[in-house]
């Protein structure tokens, strides 16, 4: 079946093919959409040819497995998996809006802190992973996505493939990677993996340290012929950054980079968790020294529409192998303030009678009722709204991220729904899974995690350090932009310096504005507190109409209040 065969057909009873995003050895990927859901996915579909080969199969459906397990704000989700009537296999996952962090790259070096943000980032994503005993095995810029319409650098690993998937009792079966066989990008592979030898996740370590090193130098330490670059891992001596840019580059980061791209495994970073702390550390010293700087916006004539596998597609397979999953220890989180808010206690009106019947039956049982509510219903994206906020109040913030990760997967439109909302303000505060959280609200999130950032830099209670850094991300000028209109002009309002300034404010306030903004329109209305005497009137331009009167009592009386959803 050919692709002019396919466009404009639905597949499954649900997926409408819409245009061809890629093929290459595996199979094509095409934009579709849900027709139920009305909701964008990158649909896979393997090769007519590989479906009579068992082994190609057992990959596809193994590749699904890993895909579907490994849920993370920064990993593209998969959200089904089949059999089409003539054979054929299908997998849909995440459509995702972006361009390659390649293409990034391409306009030259990066600085350290946005380098930094980026490759904790990957390390969360990997960390998941292999707890899951997933080891990646393919990481390259190509595979790392940037989201288009994020207010910060927001990235998406893709390609999360399977060489061989291992269960407690499948020693006696046929492996789909034997010892000897090599499988990656030989710019980025470890070498260990490029002479065939067995990986651990030690391997994606020294492959994201090619990247962290490529994005400060603006190349690879390592570059030629691909025959020759085993050679030189295992016989030169890892270049300085800085000896390929002017800037100076913190003693610390080449430190790092050494212990990432050591060519033995054993004298390489021992885990993902080790890295993440590291890069923590390091984060932190660079904040504290030089502040952070507004990430660089790109021309929208470069962002790509692409589907989360186009990539692997191109070079011909996905690559990853399990390991022996460890044990999670739970970390103690102390008392955490709820969101200003009460809706997320209230039933969403979105939701058809019977699955709200289902849900509160379920909730009614706990988590794993809930759990199993939603691993029977994979495509309800609310089902894992309503076990984010449960996971939270549980402070169990790990597991309370992935499920608002994959509600956001399944229907973007749920960033404002109360549920995800809730979980993500309790989240931030929670140390463990902060920085992760702060990065989904700035993210996925949109308008509406700027409007939680807001509630934790302003809400009674919440710790000193959730408030800075909520406050310091307010500041940035491409987060005030990705703000609804409503809360634009609370922000304009505790920043306006001059009467006329206020003035034009007090106009638009009538307009969007919402019950936040009445602190500070009341503040206008006192017409004392100036002069030495503190008798004089501040702002005594608003007195000349009656502007700021009918912007107070026209907020009061908005029912529903506004939401700020459109500009004046």
């Amino acid at each position: 079946m050919d692709d002019e065969d396919l466009i404009g057909r639905t597949l499954a009873d649900r997926y409408r093919i819409e245009y061809l995003i890629g093929a290459g050895a595996m199979g094509r990927v095409y934009r579709a959409e849900h027709i139920h859901m009305r909701k964008a996915v990158a649909l896979k579909i393997l090769h007519e040819r590989l479906t009579k080969v068992p082994d190609m199969v057992q990959r596809f459906e193994q590749e699904a497995q890993a895909a579907a397990q490994v849920q993370h704000p920064h990993v593209a989700a998969a959200t089904d998996f089949g059999k089409l009537a003539d054979g054929s296999f299908y997998l849909a996952l995440e459509y995702i809006e972006g361009r390659p962090l390649s293409d990034l790259i391409a306009t030259g070096p990066l600085t350290v802190q946005r380098a930094v943000g980026i490759v904790l980032q990957v390390a969360s994503a990997l960390e998941a992973a292999h707890s899951l005993g997933i080891v990646h095995r393919d990481l390259k810029p190509d595979n790392l996505l940037l989201v288009r319409g994020a207010a910060a650098d927001y990235i998406k690993v893709l390609d999360f493939g399977i060489a061989k998937l291992t269960t407690p009792d499948d020693s006696a079966d046929k492996p789909l990677t034997l010892a000897g066989m090599v499988y990656g990008t030989p710019e980025y592979m470890a070498p260990e993996q490029a002479l065939g030898q067995q990986v651990d996740g030690r391997a994606d370590i020294y492959a994201l340290g090619v990247i962290f090193f490529e994005m400060l130098a603006g190349r690879r330490p390592y570059v030629g012929p691909i025959v020759g670059l085993l050679g030189q891992q295992l016989s030169k001596p890892l270049p300085r950054v800085s000896e390929f840019v002017r800037t100076k580059v913190p003693k610390a980061v080449e430190e790092l980079l050494v212990d990432m791209l050591a060519a033995e495994p054993h004298k390489r970073l021992a885990d993902v968790k080790v890295l993440m702390n590291r890069l923590i550390q390091l984060e932190a010293t660079l904040d504290a020294g030089v502040g952070r700087p507004a990430p660089r916006r790109f021309a929208p004539s470069l962002w790509l529409g692409v589907g989360v596998t186009v990539m692997a597609l191109t070079f011909g397979g996905f690559f990853a192998k399990r390991l022996q999953r460890p044990a999670k220890a739970p970390s103690p989180v102390g008392q955490l303030i709820p969101p200003p808010a009460a809706e997320e206690t209230s039933e969403d009106n979105a939701v058809d009678d019977e699955m709200a019947s289902l849900i509160r039956r379920a909730k009614a049982q706990g988590v794993g009722a809930l759990l199993s509510l939603a691993q029977a219903n994979p495509e309800e994206g609310i089902i894992q709204a309503e076990l984010a906020l449960e996971y939270a109040l549980d402070k169990q913030f790990e597991s309370a991220l992935q499920a608002a990760n994959a509600a956001l997967a399944l229907d973007p439109k749920l960033n404002e729904n109360p549920k995800v909302s809730g979980a993500l303000f309790r989240a931030a505060q929670a140390q463990e899974v902060r920085a992760a959280t702060f990065r989904l609200l700035v993210g996925p999130m949109g308008a509406a995690g700027v409007n939680i950032i807001y509630d934790l830099a302003h809400t009674p209670g919440v710790h000193p350090r959730v408030v800075a850094e909520a406050a310091l991300l307010l500041k940035r000028q491409d987060i005030r932009q990705v703000a609804a209109p409503a809360l634009r002009l609370v922000m304009d309002l505790e920043s306006a310096q001059s009467c006329a300034e206020i003035a034009s404010l007090v106009r638009r306030a009538g307009v969007v504005g919402d019950r936040r903004a009445l602190p500070r329109l009341e503040e206008f209305s006192r017409t004392t507190g100036c002069d030495p005497k503190e008798q004089g009137d501040c702002y005594a331009c608003l007195r000349a109409d009656n502007s700021l009167a009918e912007a107070i009592a026209t907020i009061r009386q908005r029912s529903p209040l506004s939401d700020g959803s459109a500009d004046p």
